[in-house]
């Protein structure tokens, strides 16, 4: 018979002494305790890894520019308004705006984000360009470097 570190284990614990029935028994409660641990770890870990430390799964800082002031503010979410933490991001192009940090104007600091070029990174309020207007491809456009953000994610996949 082929003996595991799993027997020794299961040997010392069979207290009965008594025949092998008992310490197969034992033995694959051991298995089955040793298995529900790693899958609880497993949850555990997926967790911890899918749950982001900070509300909307990004950094705790969000860029916001002031369509009143021109102002750009750095915000981290924790000093967002609570209805601004609880928004869903629009697909086409962030959070519902907020009051301007600098100025103070109602709804009128946009949430920017940073151009994925490389040669640019520079901060801006996406729009979405919609299909269908000649010569103007969809996606959202840095107005800086010309760059079409999802183009430029769709043929970069490892650059954000």
């Amino acid at each position: 018979m082929l003996r595991t570190p799993l027997d020794d284990v299961v040997n010392r614990l069979n207290v009965s002494g008594s025949g092998t029935g008992r310490r197969w028994m034992r033995k694959e409660f051991l298995l089955m305790a040793l298995l529900g641990a790693i899958i609880v770890g497993a949850i555990v870990v997926a967790i911890v890894t899918i749950i982001p430390s900070s509300p909307g799964g990004g950094p705790s800082d969000m860029h916001y520019l002031c369509t009143k002031c021109g102002a750009e503010s750095v915000v981290k979410i924790k000093d967002l308004p609570p209805e601004a933490r609880m928004t869903v991001p629009s697909p086409m192009g962030g959070l519902p705006p907020i009051d301007c940090p600098k100025c103070g104007a109602k709804a009128s600091a946009y949430q920017e984000r940073q151009c994925i070029n490389p040669q640019c990174r520079k901060w801006f309020v996406p729009t979405f360009q919609l299909p269908g207007r000649p010569g103007v491809p969809p996606g959202i456009i840095c107005p800086h470097c010309k760059v079409n953000q999802t183009e430029y994610a769709a043929a970069h996949p490892s650059s954000e």
